[in-house]
């Protein structure tokens, strides 16, 4: 991702303490090994972690112009690292989960991104927020624009404008890997796996493909439906068997997709080592039942009878979906 703009603002190596609210808010600077209370007008340096607990906030401080909130349950590091003369990219990594409200009205001739544990969101000389919880990102731009796009290249989206929002889901899965886009207050064009679409207000794309593979996938968009196989789209939305056969990958992925963010949930609160024998046992499951039908989905016999039927539409474009 690049950002740019003509023009610098200031320095952003450290950052200040501003209106903690509600309870625990702690600031740590040894890589979040040990934490200290966080204090109203403290400066700290770039590399610095901050918490905050389920009933408070505080507000981390460039200067009067340049800020974010750290809402409930956050936590995150903010780091700076400059590029060259004047050019500094101000990093807020968002992996462990939380939300953050950023004002950023004069950021010009900077970069600010924001990392979740699935994708990223940048922007310059805007207001924005973002939440992260497991798989689970949602963007939403209030001034300006912002763009997102996830950490292996599922998704990719150039411009979220002013009063427009971005809920993406990304879960890799065991065997196969979900990614699902949905827009809020107007559409958002994303590139999915390489192609174009058109993701609009109150519908949705879903991407569902083998783990760790970038040559076949199945998209469901809309009331259409896609193979992806060798780097060729086909349009399968006419062929009712190969159609179903999409509708019902992408069903049993998210299905998968559920199972393992449970699991991983359920891992990092420390539950039972039966409950998570039975966990490892509903993932194995459903992951077989994603990787049967994908199976089925990419056989010779599928495929062959798809671009019979001249429902190949090659390296072009999928068909946008209905504005």
């Amino acid at each position: 991702m690049i950002l740019g703009t003509s023009g610098k603002a200031g320095s952003f190596d450290a950052f200040t303490i501003d209106r903690v609210k509600g309870g625990k808010c702690e600031i740590s600077a040894d890589d979040a090994k040990q934490w200290q209370s966080a204090k109203e007008g403290a400066t700290h340096p770039s590399g610095t972690w901050g918490r905050t607990d389920g009933d408070s906030s505080f507000t981390v401080k460039f200067d009067k112009d340049n800020h974010f909130r750290m809402l409930q349950s956050t936590q995150a590091k903010i780091s700076t690292e400059t590029l060259s003369a004047g050019f500094q990219k101000v990093t807020l990594d968002l992996s462990k989960g939380g939300s953050v409200s950023v004002t950023l009205d004069n950021f010009k001739g900077h970069q600010f991104k924001v990392q979740t544990p699935t994708a990223v969101c940048g922007a310059v000389g805007t207001r924005f927020d973002v939440q992260a919880e497991g798989n689970q990102n949602h963007f939403e731009c209030s001034k300006g624009s912002i763009d997102a796009e996830s950490n292996e290249g599922r998704f990719e989206v150039a411009r979220i404008e002013a009063g427009r929002g971005l809920s993406a889901t990304v879960e890799p899965g065991k065997e196969n890997s979900y990614t699902q886009l949905k827009a809020e207050g107007g559409s958002v064009d994303a590139k999915v796996a390489g192609q174009d679409f058109e993701v609009a207000e109150k519908s949705s794309v879903a991407l569902a493909r083998e783990k760790g593979s970038n040559d076949q996938g199945a998209i469901q968009a809309g009331g259409r439906t896609y193979v992806i196989d060798g780097g060729e789209t086909h349009d399968v939305t006419k062929d009712g068997k190969a159609s179903g056969l999409v509708q019902n990958y992408v069903s049993a992925t998210r299905n998968e997709s559920d199972a393992s963010n449970e699991l991983r949930k359920a891992s990092e609160e420390g539950v039972s080592e039966d409950r998570l024998a039975k966990l490892k046992d509903k993932l194995d499951r459903k992951a077989e039942e994603a990787s049967k039908i994908r199976k089925e989905l990419f056989s010779r016999e599928i495929l062959r009878d798809t671009i019979r039927r001249n429902m190949d539409i090659g390296r072009s474009r999928p068909t946008p979906m209905p504005r």
